[in-house]
């Protein structure tokens, strides 16, 4: 986009804290190629702005980002608050996984609002998750998943559990539930992430006992070394 090049160029990388660009969904035609999203190379003009602290991009393209993608962005903007990213069209399903959303917690400690589909049909392994999310992000409290994919509801409330321990909202905007192509699989995958929002709060109860038995345990343990 001719917007990022001339940002790039006009101010310091210091002074932009806030973007956003927005528009309307392009009307579908038959017969007509879907305009191509924006992607990372597009979005790597906005590297040098690491004081961005909110960034809404929602072109009527969408955005097209893998899980590399978003380590590089969050890399590139480690003070973010809000990060807000439009889908692609629904014949594009999202190629960012939730592997992102384990990037964006460790670089950027302080979101707290994100809008981003993602393909949450694969859950990382919840060990492997764990003991990082103990050091991670407890900022994050929204998240608006669009169409994003799900089969398990249990497994990733689990593992967003792990992650973000304040995140209590997970929601469908209505520019996606109001879309005039939905279909019935659209609905049962809301369905299951309404499951997930429901699921998090006993997932959250369950991490803190663990980690009360954790403490008690590692107490135990001192006090057998000091005795001996």
């Amino acid at each position: 986009m001719q917007i990022f090049s001339s940002l790039k160029q006009r101010l310091p990388s210091t002074l932009l804290t806030h973007i956003s660009i927005t528009s309307k969904t392009l009307p579908r035609r038959a017969g007509h190629l879907e305009p191509p999203a924006i992607t990372i190379k597009t979005l790597e003009l906005l590297f040098d702005f690491t004081y961005l602290t909110s960034v809404e991009l929602r072109p009527p393209t969408g955005i097209d980002v893998t899980d590399d993608d978003v380590l590089s962005l969050a890399n590139a903007w480690p003070y973010l608050e809000r990060l807000s990213f439009r889908a692609r069209s629904r014949n594009q399903p999202p190629r960012a996984t939730l592997t992102s959303l384990l990037h964006l917690a460790e670089h950027c400690p302080e979101l707290q609002i994100l809008e981003m589909m993602v393909d949450a049909s694969t859950v990382p392994p919840i060990e492997r998750s764990v003991h990082r999310a103990r050091v991670l992000q407890d900022t994050l409290v929204q998240w608006t998943i669009g169409r994003s994919l799900i089969t398990s509801p249990l497994q990733v409330a689990r593992f967003l559990s792990a992650i973000f321990p304040e995140l209590d909202d997970i929601n469908q905007e209505a520019e996606y539930s109001d879309d005039e192509d939905g279909n019935e699989g659209d609905e049962e995958a809301l369905s299951m992430w309404e499951d997930v929002e429901m699921f998090l709060p006993k997932c959250r109860e369950i991490r803190e006992e663990e980690r009360f038995w954790g403490r008690q345990s590692q107490a135990r343990s001192r006090a057998q070394s000091q005795e001996l």
